[in-house]
């Protein structure tokens, strides 16, 4: 809503749920020193992921803050979710970009993710090569394709993902 409670012009304020308890998953696996993360847990996140990414894109919009800054881990029940959706269509509204863009570079973005999480490391897709390796070489092959599906291109033959719908029937066997 907008107000002018703050003494300015007109204050735009944006209202969400609190998550008591929370932490990113950034803070909660990225900045603190530790082992891997089970293949369990990551898939359990991908799957809870790609069901709020699937919400969001069903609604006909875009996550476009798809980070693990941006997603919140309840340290009660292990739950994600992901804080800001819809946040960057009002503040940074791109009118050039189709919707199913923004949603194929949230698909991206989910890739981000899991691999950051797979490598412990904030900037693992900076260097895709040595990440993909140590992906492979820690998890299942099928992790692996589903993230190396997620940043390829679509417009490569036999590409699995080009929609949220494509990665759902990917993780569902």
């Amino acid at each position: 809503f907008v107000t002018k409670e703050f003494g300015d012009v007109n204050s735009l304020v944006f209202v969400h749920a609190f998550r008591s308890g929370s932490e990113t998953l950034e803070s909660c696996h990225l900045n603190k020193p530790g082992d891997l993360l089970a293949e369990d847990v990551l898939w359990s996140y991908t799957c809870q992921l790609v069901s709020a990414i699937r919400a969001v894109h069903s609604a006909g919009v875009a996550v476009r803050t798809l980070d693990p800054s941006k997603i919140l881990l309840s340290n009660q029940n292990r739950r994600v979710s992901i804080s800001g959706v819809g946040i960057m269509e009002v503040v940074k509204y791109d009118g050039t970009k189709s919707i199913a863009d923004a949603q194929r570079e949230d698909l991206v973005a989910l890739g981000s993710v899991l691999l950051a999480l797979a490598c412990k490391s904030v900037d693992a897709h900076q260097n895709m090569t040595k990440s993909m390796d140590f992906l492979a070489s820690h998890y299942s092959q099928e992790l692996k394709n589903l993230v190396m599906a997620l940043f390829s291109s679509p417009n490569v033959i036999g590409y699995p993902a080009t929609t949220i719908f494509d990665v759902c029937g990917m993780i569902v066997p």
